[in-house]
């Protein structure tokens, strides 16, 4: 069935997520926040929000949650069950999480959640960055465990457990993370990150995360694989002469269903 274009008295329209086999946005109409989606018609559909936000995390299949990382520090449930009639929950402050300007990573599977926030704090020199991720119980917003002091750029949650890839430490390094209530464990480290264009998709039983070295154009796959102790990480490297990288992607065999492979 053809549908005739309709034009949508909306701005500030951002992707939120992907959840219950459908895309989610946010968006305004005058003032209002709303979630926008499509019905089972195929026509635009609204859902009222109490505030405007751009960080969404999918909780499971039939669920998203939606983060506001500045202060306030707030989230909300929404429902998807019924994933043509979303249910928005009510929005509940984090408690014990200080507020950041800018949110790297939100992650949750519905029982824990990972955020990774940097915030602008006072210094000798100026303001300085500094990067926080917690462990949050999903239910009460509780923190697990310590915080870390990482940058986490790209994160999955699933089945209790939750991934990143994140970069600290003195000096930085970017690795492949599992941060849980006993700490971070590095599943494997790649060094100083001279990365960019980090992607992160789930893939089935998979989520995996991709990169490309800085000025590279191209991917040229050429696959090797390395084992962690309790996880399987596939490499892929090409390389245009001995020296310097043409490009360098690769992609984590971490299972978003908690098993090691």
């Amino acid at each position: 069935m053809a549908f005739a274009p309709q034009q949508l008295d909306l701005h500030d329209l951002a992707p939120l997520a992907v959840a219950g086999d459908k895309r989610w946005l946010v968006a305004r109409r005058g003032d209002k926040p709303v979630l926008l989606h499509l019905d089972g018609a195929g026509r635009p559909a609204e859902v009222a929000l109490p505030r405007y936000g751009e960080v969404a995390a999918q909780a499971g299949e039939q669920a998203l949650r939606l983060v506001w990382t500045t202060a306030p520090l707030e989230w909300l449930h929404i429902d998807l069950a019924d994933r043509d009639r979303p249910v928005v929950g009510v929005s509940t402050p984090i408690p014990g999480l200080k507020a950041g300007e800018y949110p790297k990573a939100v992650a949750s599977d519905g029982a824990v959640a990972l955020v990774s926030l940097v915030r602008d704090e006072p210094g000798v020199d100026g303001p300085r960055s500094v990067s926080e991720t917690v462990l949050l119980d999903a239910t009460t917003g509780q923190r697990i465990g310590e915080a870390a002091a990482l940058l986490v750029w790209r994160a999955h949650c699933h089945g209790g457990r939750c991934f990143g890839a994140a970069e600290g430490g003195t000096p930085s390094t970017f690795s492949l993370i599992e941060f849980g209530a006993g700490g971070v464990r590095t599943l494997e480290s790649f060094g100083a990150r001279d990365c960019s264009g980090l992607f992160a998709w789930v893939d089935k039983a998979q989520w995996r995360v991709a990169w490309a070295r800085r000025g590279s154009s191209k991917w040229l796959p050429s696959p090797t694989t390395a084992t962690t102790p309790a996880n399987s990480v596939r490499r892929n490297c090409a390389r245009s002469g001995a020296a310097s990288p043409a490009c360098c992607c690769g992609a984590t065999g971490i299972p978003s269903g908690g098993r090691t492979t």
